[in-house]
């Protein structure tokens, strides 16, 4: 389940995050029994002229484990290129920010919308 919410602030900037709720299996950490995963988001975005923008974002996943709950946190941003109304394309790289999390993590994406 995702709740997502957002704020246009002004014409050029915008708020926005998510709070969600997953069923993790037990194969995903090893572990012999289904747990809760929380992940919780807030992102900063800013329009570059009619098409590019750039964002920052930090997120969380909240693992609800058999051992106790483990946090990861992370930062990362970004820059994106809409083609359109229906299509854009954007490249992220990010950081860990805790001894749980990834160290560096890097990617691209596409986003198609079909009216």
């Amino acid at each position: 389940m995702n709740f997502i919410y957002g704020w246009d602030l002004s014409e050029t900037v915008a708020l926005s995050g998510s709070t969600q709720m997953n069923r993790a299996l037990p194969e995903a950490r090893g572990g012999d029994r289904e747990y809760a995963e929380w992940a919780q988001s807030a992102v900063a975005g800013f329009s570059v002229g009619a098409r590019a923008g750039v964002y920052a974002e930090w997120f969380a996943f909240f693992h609800a484990e058999r051992g106790g709950t483990r946090a990861e946190h992370y930062a990362n941003g970004g820059f994106t290129w809409s083609f359109g109304d229906d299509l854009q394309w954007d490249i992220r790289a990010g950081v860990g920010l805790n001894e749980s999390a990834t160290g560096f993590f890097a990617g691209t994406g596409l986003v198609v919308r079909f009216p």
